[in-house]
């Protein structure tokens, strides 16, 4: 069998450090250096750097580089059978490490690996479908025991190697999103988006709010239909009638990035907030598919005049640390990042050892009531 091509690049820098071509101190090739010498992916570049700094024989300084340390014997090279530890069992977490919720998520799943044997093989996607697509396809090559993967959208860009990874027999989860659901039948763990929705609505109702704006980024979005879905199924039961002018799709699934710039998102936001304080009944509360697009609905709505929650009471979802400390904290639903991470661990788990599981895991999220929206009812009292 040949060797894998990040144990060659391995072995190759291991014997220029032994042999003192890099002294300490010395500053290593870059991995875009590496991926254009021998001509492979970034992931495999990362691998075999991750290899020599998890032996201590480099040391990687974000913005500087990666940097020899001691000299270390050629013979102490890492046996590419023993790669795995002693319990032979790795886990790939692919994560957009960038994105506010992942911290919480990652603690857990290393919390979750740890306790049932597993070490984390940790790549970040950068929130870039293209590298997203490089590591899941590079996935097939490596000897790993499963792949948890928080998706940067429903999958439709990376959908065949979602299923190539599934067709190999590897075990493989995601969080936060479902991808290809039901046709490739890949398990999942993620909040019950439209039934927290719908709840959020609910409340904001007993408040007394009818008029009521909504506001998503793209409804190409699994997530975000579903949470615009459960406003509008809440809205419905409390005989409200639905008006369009009150929501805002900010950007078609066609046209929506994560690498959009701040520019584009505020301007976008602008253009809804305007459209809604010119109607002749403006909406009461404004409801954001997200608690970053909340922080960025209240800091356009400061510059513009509109005051919160006195003019516009406001609403996020996720629970995100800043929602708590802004000016006005924010009133959010909190998604349980924690249970999803250990959620999925489990399940990679019981596919390999062979026990029975639930496969689509939703879970509750709860209601944290916050000083951003104001109570109707109660207010003039």
């Amino acid at each position: 069998m040949s060797e894998k091509l990040y144990m060659k690049i391995y072995r190759e820098l291991k014997g220029k450090l032994a042999s003192g071509e890099y002294k300490k101190g010395d500053k290593l090739p870059t991995e875009c250096e590496l991926v254009e010498q021998y001509g492979v992916s970034r992931v495999t570049a990362i691998r075999a750097m991750k290899l020599l700094e998890e032996e201590g024989a480099i040391r990687r300084i974000p913005r500087i580089g990666s940097i020899a340390c001691d000299r270390v014997g050629a013979d102490e090279a890492v046996n590419p059978e023993n790669i795995q530890s002693g319990s032979g069992k790795s886990l790939l977490v692919v994560l957009p490490i960038s994105t506010d919720d992942v911290p919480m998520l990652l603690s857990s799943i290393q919390r979750a690996a740890a306790e049932r044997g597993y070490i984390i093989i940790m790549m970040d996607s950068h929130r870039d479908t293209l590298l997203e697509r490089e590591i899941l396809r590079d996935a097939l090559n490596m000897d790993i025991s499963g792949v948890v993967c928080y998706p940067l959208d429903d999958g439709y860009r990376n959908l065949a190697h979602f299923a190539n990874i599934k067709k190999a027999g590897i075990p493989i989860v995601t969080v936060d999103k479902r991808v290809g659901y039901p046709a490739l039948d890949i398990p999942f763990v993620t909040t019950d988006n439209r039934a927290a929705m719908r709840h959020l609505t609910e409340w904001l109702i007993a408040q007394g709010h009818s008029r009521i704006a909504c506001c998503c980024a793209s409804l190409g979005q699994y997530n975000e239909r579903e949470r615009f879905y459960g406003c509008l199924e809440a809205l419905t039961e409390n005989n409200i009638d639905f008006d369009p002018e009150l929501f805002c799709e900010l950007f078609a699934m066609q046209d929506f990035s994560y690498e959009m710039t701040d520019e584009i998102i505020v301007a976008a936001v602008d253009r809804f907030l305007n459209r809604l304080i010119k109607l002749p009944e403006p909406p009461t509360a404004l409801m954001c598919i997200c608690d970053v697009m909340a922080f960025t609905v209240r800091q356009r709505a400061l510059a513009l005049g509109i005051n919160v929650p006195e003019q516009l009471s406001l609403t996020g979802f996720d629970n995100l640390r800043l929602s708590g400390m802004l000016d006005v904290p924010l009133t959010t639903m909190a998604q349980n990042f924690a249970e999803m991470g250990r959620r999925a661990v489990e399940i990679i788990d019981s596919i390999n050892s062979g026990i029975k599981f639930e496969p689509n895991c939703y879970l509750d999220a709860e209601l944290i009531v916050r000083k951003s929206v104001v109570d109707l009812k109660h207010s003039h009292e």
